[in-house]
Protein backbone atom coordinates (compact mmCIF):
# COMPACT_ATOMS: atom_id res chain seq x y z
CA UNK A 1 0.00 0.00 0.00
CA UNK A 2 1.04 3.55 -0.99
CA UNK A 3 2.89 5.39 2.11
CA UNK A 4 0.12 7.87 1.86
CA UNK A 5 -2.45 5.69 2.45
CA UNK A 6 -1.52 4.71 5.69
CA UNK A 7 -2.49 8.26 7.23
CA UNK A 8 -6.14 7.05 6.85
CA UNK A 9 -5.90 3.37 7.40
CA UNK A 10 -3.58 3.42 9.95
CA UNK A 11 -4.75 2.80 13.82
CA UNK A 12 -8.10 4.76 15.16
CA UNK A 13 -9.78 3.79 11.66
CA UNK A 14 -10.72 6.88 9.72
CA UNK A 15 -13.57 4.68 8.12
CA UNK A 16 -15.75 3.03 10.51
CA UNK A 17 -17.67 1.47 8.71
CA UNK A 18 -17.50 -1.20 6.13
CA UNK A 19 -14.77 -0.25 2.98
CA UNK A 20 -14.19 -1.51 -0.33
CA UNK A 21 -10.44 -1.23 -1.75
CA UNK A 22 -9.91 -1.58 -5.17
CA UNK A 23 -6.10 -0.98 -6.61
CA UNK A 24 -5.32 -0.75 -10.67
CA UNK A 25 -2.04 -0.63 -12.39
CA UNK A 26 -2.00 0.86 -15.28
CA UNK A 27 0.75 1.91 -17.79
CA UNK A 28 0.41 5.56 -16.00
CA UNK A 29 0.64 3.92 -12.35
CA UNK A 30 -0.58 2.45 -9.65
CA UNK A 31 -4.20 3.88 -9.05
CA UNK A 32 -5.84 2.83 -5.48
CA UNK A 33 -9.18 4.01 -4.03
CA UNK A 34 -11.05 3.08 -0.57
CA UNK A 35 -14.45 3.56 -0.39
CA UNK A 36 -16.66 3.66 3.13
CA UNK A 37 -20.18 3.65 4.11
CA UNK A 38 -21.19 6.62 5.96
CA UNK A 39 -23.34 5.94 9.71
CA UNK A 40 -26.81 5.36 9.39
CA UNK A 41 -27.74 8.65 10.56
CA UNK A 42 -25.63 10.08 7.20
CA UNK A 43 -27.06 8.03 4.63
CA UNK A 44 -29.90 10.07 3.53
CA UNK A 45 -27.28 13.12 3.13
CA UNK A 46 -23.86 10.94 2.24
CA UNK A 47 -23.30 8.85 -0.53
CA UNK A 48 -19.92 7.67 0.65
CA UNK A 49 -16.63 9.17 2.17
CA UNK A 50 -13.69 8.08 -0.98
CA UNK A 51 -9.64 8.13 -0.52
CA UNK A 52 -7.78 7.91 -3.79
CA UNK A 53 -4.44 7.90 -4.37
CA UNK A 54 -1.31 7.14 -6.81
CA UNK A 55 1.94 7.90 -8.40
CA UNK A 56 0.61 8.19 -11.58
CA UNK A 57 1.93 9.94 -14.76
CA UNK A 58 0.73 13.68 -15.55
CA UNK A 59 -2.63 13.05 -17.71
CA UNK A 60 -5.58 14.57 -18.69
CA UNK A 61 -9.15 12.62 -18.25
CA UNK A 62 -12.70 13.40 -18.79
CA UNK A 63 -14.92 12.77 -15.25
CA UNK A 64 -18.30 11.90 -16.69
CA UNK A 65 -21.48 13.62 -15.43
CA UNK A 66 -22.90 12.88 -11.99
CA UNK A 67 -25.72 13.51 -9.61
CA UNK A 68 -23.40 13.53 -6.59
CA UNK A 69 -21.61 16.35 -5.51
CA UNK A 70 -18.14 15.61 -4.47
CA UNK A 71 -16.49 17.97 -1.44
CA UNK A 72 -13.26 16.93 -2.22
CA UNK A 73 -9.70 17.61 0.14
CA UNK A 74 -6.24 17.17 -2.08
CA UNK A 75 -3.42 16.30 -0.15
CA UNK A 76 -0.66 15.38 -3.25
CA UNK A 77 -0.15 16.28 -6.57
CA UNK A 78 -1.41 19.29 -8.89
CA UNK A 79 -4.79 19.24 -10.03
CA UNK A 80 -6.30 21.73 -12.85
CA UNK A 81 -9.83 22.26 -14.24
CA UNK A 82 -8.96 22.86 -18.29
CA UNK A 83 -12.66 22.65 -19.59
CA UNK A 84 -16.15 22.83 -17.50
CA UNK A 85 -19.25 22.74 -19.64
CA UNK A 86 -17.93 23.17 -22.77
CA UNK A 87 -15.81 25.94 -22.20
CA UNK A 88 -12.26 26.29 -21.46
CA UNK A 89 -11.14 26.85 -18.01
CA UNK A 90 -7.93 27.35 -16.23
CA UNK A 91 -8.91 26.17 -12.50
CA UNK A 92 -5.37 24.85 -10.26
CA UNK A 93 -6.82 23.02 -7.10
CA UNK A 94 -4.19 22.53 -4.72
CA UNK A 95 -6.60 22.48 -1.46
CA UNK A 96 -9.83 21.45 -1.18
CA UNK A 97 -12.87 22.11 -3.69
CA UNK A 98 -16.21 20.95 -4.17
CA UNK A 99 -17.53 19.56 -7.46
CA UNK A 100 -20.90 20.41 -8.18
CA UNK A 101 -23.58 18.90 -10.34
CA UNK A 102 -22.34 18.19 -13.68
CA UNK A 103 -24.30 18.70 -17.42
CA UNK A 104 -21.25 17.74 -19.48
CA UNK A 105 -17.97 16.19 -18.31
CA UNK A 106 -14.84 17.91 -16.96
CA UNK A 107 -12.08 17.97 -18.14
CA UNK A 108 -9.17 17.71 -15.44
CA UNK A 109 -5.37 17.45 -15.68
CA UNK A 110 -3.40 15.70 -13.11
CA UNK A 111 0.30 16.27 -12.06
CA UNK A 112 2.95 15.15 -9.51
CA UNK A 113 0.87 12.20 -8.31
CA UNK A 114 -2.57 12.36 -6.13
CA UNK A 115 -4.46 11.87 -3.02
CA UNK A 116 -7.49 12.98 -2.27
CA UNK A 117 -9.97 12.45 0.18
CA UNK A 118 -13.45 13.14 -0.55
CA UNK A 119 -17.03 12.97 0.86
CA UNK A 120 -19.77 12.27 -2.12
CA UNK A 121 -22.96 14.01 -1.00
CA UNK A 122 -26.32 13.41 -2.32
CA UNK A 123 -27.67 16.99 -3.82
CA UNK A 124 -29.67 17.29 -0.44
CA UNK A 125 -27.01 16.95 2.23
CA UNK A 126 -25.35 19.17 0.31
CA UNK A 127 -27.58 21.88 0.51
CA UNK A 128 -28.00 20.75 4.64
CA UNK A 129 -24.49 21.44 4.61
CA UNK A 130 -24.40 24.68 2.07
CA UNK A 131 -27.96 25.93 3.09
CA UNK A 132 -27.54 27.15 -0.77
CA UNK A 133 -30.22 26.12 -4.35
CA UNK A 134 -28.13 23.14 -5.75
CA UNK A 135 -28.77 24.79 -8.93
CA UNK A 136 -26.26 27.58 -7.90
CA UNK A 137 -23.69 24.20 -7.61
CA UNK A 138 -23.80 22.75 -11.34
CA UNK A 139 -20.45 22.21 -12.71
CA UNK A 140 -19.19 24.16 -9.72
CA UNK A 141 -15.73 23.57 -8.88
CA UNK A 142 -13.81 26.90 -7.33
CA UNK A 143 -10.49 27.06 -6.28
Amino acid sequence: MHPAGQLFLSPGHTFSRACREMSFETPLGRWNLVEAQPAPDLADAVECYWEGWGDIQPLVEKILPSTNIELMFNLKGRHSVLELNGKPLNSNHTGGWMSGLQRRYLLIETREGSHFVAARLKPWGAWRLLREPMHERIAFAPN
